[in-house]
């Protein structure tokens, strides 16, 4: 499923567990790029995106904004995004199948 590969691919690498409940800034920015990857590339909802993770809806709203305002900023997590990004795209170009969730527009927003 597109959900175990793209955790795997951001803790493969970050080298941590996205599950941990901690705060440290690394595991914000590689949950917050897991959260992106999966809006982006498997076209989920964010209350499904939040189910994966045991979090609320509102808490993958906050990260992805702020995701959005770090990469503005700061070049490292922009490249690092863009790098994971690639990885991605080139699983889903070998795979298709494994990202062919289809939801309706309501479902999307």
């Amino acid at each position: 499923m597109s959900v175990e590969l793209i955790k795997n691919l951001v803790e493969s690498e970050f080298e941590l567990k996205l599950k941990r409940r901690t705060r440290k800034r690394e595991y914000v920015e590689a949950r917050a790029m897991y959260y992106m990857l999966l809006r982006n590339k498997s076209k989920m909802t964010v209350s499904a995106i939040a189910k994966t993770m045991d979090r609320n809806h509102a808490t993958i709203l906050h990260a992805l904004k702020g995701l959005q305002n770090w990469m503005s900023y700061d070049t490292n997590i922009k490249s690092v995004y863009d790098s994971l990004e690639k990885k991605v795209d080139n699983i889903i170009r070998l795979h298709p199948d494994l990202f062919g969730i289809a939801i309706t527009e309501e479902e999307f927003y």
